[in-house]
């Protein structure tokens, strides 16, 4: 193989035109726009806009199912005014209502998001998510203030 050639591949490598073939030593270009493969988050993939909120969420389990599973799953804990609320637990995918349960009070099977936070969680289009279960730290009697544990998402097209 010339100089040229070496050098030409050793290029079209670096920048992620093409990928090597180690069996043969050759390149091959990758399909998408001028060589380059297109790679997308979930987020920008087509699909379809949820949006939920749930207002002065408390100890008391709260759930969320989607038939069609999402992809893409914005979450934010809001303080609409004065609200006690310090901070949500989250679980995905739960099998119903007493696993949800378990899994939000068990470390390592939730997600934390304190107030004021937002959090984004990916999925894949072979797992999508299709039920999310909530709660918070603060007990429904005991809630003072306004406080919005809102969910945006996109569904699976």
């Amino acid at each position: 193989m010339p100089i040229s050639e070496k050098i030409r591949n050793s290029i079209s490598l670096l920048s992620g035109l093409v990928y090597e073939d180690t069996a043969s030593g050759g390149g091959e270009i990758a399909k998408g726009s001028n060589g380059r493969v297109h790679v997308l988050p979930a987020a920008e993939t087509a699909g379809v806009l949820v949006s939920s909120e749930a207002s002065n969420p408390s100890t008391t389990q709260g759930t969320l199912t989607f038939a069609g599973g999402l992809l893409s799953v914005e979450i934010s804990l809001l303080n609409l005014s004065s609200s006690n609320i310090n901070y949500a637990y989250i679980t995905f995918d739960a099998l119903d209502s007493s696993d949800g349960a378990t899994r939000l009070a068990s470390v390592g099977t939730r997600e934390l998001i304190k107030m004021g936070e937002v959090r984004e969680f990916q999925f894949s289009p072979e797992t999508p998510v299709y039920r999310i279960d909530y709660i918070s730290d603060i007990a429904s009697g005991a809630i003072t203030g306004t406080g919005v544990l809102r969910f945006t998402a996109k569904g699976v097209a």
